[in-house]
């Protein structure tokens, strides 16, 4: 547990009852989620995701950050001119 809340696992499978005990230790666990759904929609941006798009003349592009952990579920959905 100290892994993932430190950031450094790499994956982690846990079973229901390990999830909940979690979340409740731990109640920001939305809010994080709703941080990495945000740090999606950046990353698009940042790595120039959208260079294609740009390439092909498309000029309205929706882009769309996921994040997920267990039943905490966050996504974003922005329309941006390419």
């Amino acid at each position: 547990l100290e892994l993932v809340v430190s950031g450094r696992a790499d994956a982690c499978l846990w079973d229901e009852l390990s999830f909940l005990a979690y979340l409740d230790g731990h109640p920001l666990a939305d809010l994080r989620v709703a941080a990495k759904a945000e740090e999606a929609l950046a990353q698009i941006v940042g790595k120039d995701y959208l260079a294609e798009f740009r390439a092909r003349a498309i000029a309205e592009v929706y882009t769309y950050g996921i994040a997920f952990y267990g039943k905490h579920v966050k996504v974003l959905c922005r329309k941006i001119d390419a």
